[in-house]
């Protein structure tokens, strides 16, 4: 995840990231591939047919804009701060 202040550009980086219990993601942008196959976008600008979302998603290739994410547990390896 990256951000801008300014001039200074930041990110969040992690190895692996999984969200566990009442998930929530508030999004203006949200790709990826389901289970490395189908890749889909969900934006304003143009939405996909609802997909058929089991209980667990295994996805790849992840990619959101202006992300808010809450859950039960956040369970995260290899997490860092880069600044550039």
């Amino acid at each position: 995840m990256r951000t801008r202040d300014g001039r200074e550009e930041y990110g969040l980086a992690a190895t692996s990231l999984e969200l566990r219990g009442n998930v929530t993601l508030y999004l203006t942008k949200f790709s990826g591939c389901i289970e490395g196959l189908p890749c889909v976008t969900f934006s304003p600008d143009g939405l996909p047919a609802p997909p058929v979302i089991p209980p667990f998603v295994f996805m790849t290739r992840v990619s959101a804009e202006q992300a808010l994410v809450t859950a039960d547990l956040i369970i995260t390896d290899g997490l860092r701060l880069e600044a550039s």
